[in-house]
């Protein structure tokens, strides 16, 4: 039988394994469409951003970065910002 203790290091290690990988900073997104696009430029997440389809017009810096592609560390700042 496991103690109240036991249930609370067990609750514990799963919190962790849920919020860890949501606290990791360096997370990139490649938006598939228009309106998500549009919704992630609304939340303030667009540096997040690192590839679109030819859908996603919005934000208009994003139309410099050629569709489909994923912009790598030196090609983000030249592309997608």
């Amino acid at each position: 039988m496991i103690t109240l203790l036991g249930w609370r290091a067990c609750l514990m290690g799963l919190l962790l394994c849920v919020t860890l990988p949501a606290l990791a900073d360096d997370e990139r997104w490649v938006v598939l469409g228009g309106d998500i696009a549009e919704t992630v430029a609304a939340l303030g997440a667009v540096d997040r951003l690192v590839g679109r389809d030819d859908t996603s017009l919005y934000p208009r810096r994003w139309q410099a970065c050629p569709p489909w592609a994923i912009c790598g560390a030196s090609r983000r700042r030249a592309c997608c910002r």
